[in-house]
């Protein structure tokens, strides 16, 4: 993703798939911005890392639903219940 951007302006609804390359900078972004909406989001190709697996960890125990298949995930932050993460 290094020299790329995108530009959202409000007012249109975003629809689409952004192929991201399965490695631990772009995964710990992409998990960031799925909890932007309140609908499942589906990520594809992410690398078995720790940094990732503590990431959904306190997801998990912050409310966001998270569905783990194979190198895929389905997250769901509808839940949100608070923003203490655990300790």
């Amino acid at each position: 993703m290094a020299g790329q951007r995108y530009i959202i302006e409000g007012g249109r609804r975003l629809e689409g798939t952004v192929r991201i390359s399965g490695n631990k900078n772009a995964a710990v972004h992409a998990v960031t911005a799925a909890l932007l909406t309140a609908e499942d989001c589906r990520l594809e190709n992410l690398p078995a890392i720790e940094d990732v697996r503590y990431m959904l960890d306190i997801l998990e125990a912050l409310g966001v639903r998270v569905e783990r298949r194979g190198s895929s995930l389905v997250l769901n932050a509808a839940q949100i219940h608070t923003f203490a993460a655990p300790s």
